[in-house]
C-alpha cells in the first residue's frame, strides 16, 4: 500500500507519495517440449515423425506465447520452448535444434505488458492471436517468410489495438524475430530429417543425453514443465551388450522376465529425467518385428519407465 506523508513548512498541504510501486504480473513457468526422432534404418522415420506431428504442431502453434493472465476460462500457461533432437548411431553425433525459445516471449511480457495490470490480459490475447495466425501461415509455406513483410503485416494487424507507434513497433519487432527464428529452425530440422539416416540405434546413449539436458533445464528454471516425447521403435542396436533384441530373446519373450530386465537396466543406467518430466514413448508399434516381440518390447519399456505413457 502507498504511504502518504504530509509535508508542511514552505510547501503547505503538499502530499508526497512514497513507497509506491506496481508489482508486475508474473509470467507462469516455461513449458519445455523435447522431441526425439529415431533416424535409424530399423524403423520408418517418416512414420515416426507423423506420430510426433500432433504434439509438435501443438507445441509450436497452440499458445506458444503462453497465457499469463486469462480473460475468461483460458488455462494459465507459460511460454513454450521447443527442442528437437535425434536417435542416431551415437548420441554425441546427433544434432539438436532449439526451434522455439521462450526467453524472447518472457522479455516481451516483462517489458511491455507485466505492469499494465488493467489491460495486459486483453493486450496479450490480441498479440497472441495475431502471432499464431501469422505463424501458422508461414509454417505451411516457410520459404515465403520475409521479416520486413512480417513487420508490415503485423503492424497493420495491431495498429487499432496499440495506437502508440513506439510500443507497437517494439511488439512487432519481437514477434517477427521470434517467427523468423522458429520458421528457420523448423525448416532446418525437416531438411536434416530428409537427408540423414543412421545405420545403428543408440537408444541408451540418447536417453543419457536427455537426462543431462533435463537436469540442466531444471537447474536453470526449477519450475519449468518439461515433456519428453520420443518417436522410436525403441530397439537399442549398437552391437554392445545393451542391445534389446538379444536381451529379449534371452527371456524367451516372457513378459514378466522382460519386466525384470527392464527394471534392472533402468537401475544400471541411473536415469532420473522421468521423475522431473512427462515422458511419452511413441512408435514401438511401428517396429518391424513380430507381434510376440513387440508385446514383450512394450513390457520392457513399461518397466524401464514406469510413469511414462507408452503408445
Amino acid at each position: 500500500m502507498c504511504k502518504i506523508k504530509m509535508v508542511s513548512a514552505l510547501i503547505p498541504l503538499m502530499l508526497v507519495l512514497s513507497g509506491c510501486s506496481v508489482t508486475p504480473d508474473a509470467m507462469p513457468p516455461t513449458q519445455v517440449d523435447i522431441f526425439i526422432l529415431d533416424l535409424s534404418t530399423s524403423n520408418d522415420k517418416a512414420s515416426q515423425l507423423r506420430r510426433l506431428d500432433e504434439d509438435l504442431n501443438k507445441s509450436l502453434t497452440s499458445n506458444g506465447l503462453g497465457v499469463p493472465k486469462p480473460i475468461s476460462n483460458e488455462i494459465v500457461s507459460g511460454p513454450v520452448t521447443t527442442i528437437f533432437t535425434f536417435i542416431e548411431e551415437a548420441a554425441t553425433k546427433s544434432e539438436t535444434f532449439k526451434i522455439q525459445d521462450a526467453e524472447s516471449t518472457i522479455r516481451l511480457w516483462n517489458n511491455e505488458f507485466a505492469k499494465d495490470k488493467e489491460r495486459n490480459a486483453k493486450g496479450w490475447l490480441q498479440i497472441s492471436n495475431a502471432y499464431s495466425s501469422y505463424l501458422q501461415q508461414k509454417l505451411n509455406s516457410p520459404n515465403s517468410f520475409s521479416n520486413s513483410e512480417c513487420q508490415g503485416d503485423l503492424d497493420e494487424n495491431l495498429r487499432d489495438k496499440f495506437r502508440a507507434d513506439s510500443k507497437r513497433g517494439r511488439i512487432v519487432d519481437s514477434l517477427c524475430e521470434k517467427i523468423g527464428n522458429l520458421v528457420t529452425g523448423y525448416s532446418s530440422m525437416q531438411l536434416y530429417v530428409a537427408n540423414k539416416e543412421a545405420p545403428q540405434t543408440d537408444i541408451f546413449g540418447m536417453l543419457a543425453k536427455i537426462d543431462r539436458l533435463v537436469e540442466q533445464l531444471k537447474k536453470q528454471d526449477p519450475n519449468s514443465v518439461i515433456t519428453v516425447n520420443i518417436g522410436s521403435d525403441m530397439q537399442h542396436e549398437t552391437g554392445d551388450l545393451r542391445d534389446t533384441p538379444a536381451k529379449l530373446r534371452a527371456t524367451n519373450f516372457e513378459r514378466e522376465k522382460a519386466c525384470v530386465v527392464g527394471q534392472a537396466d533402468r537401475k544400471k543406467e541411473g536415469l532420473t529425467f522421468d521423475q522431473s518430466s512427462i515422458v511419452k514413448v511413441n512408435g514401438i508399434g511401428n517396429a518391424q518385428i513380430s507381434a510376440e516381440f513387440g508385446n514383450v518390447l512394450v513390457r520392457y519399456w513399461e518397466c524401464f519407465f514406469p510413469s511414462a505413457e507408452i503408445r
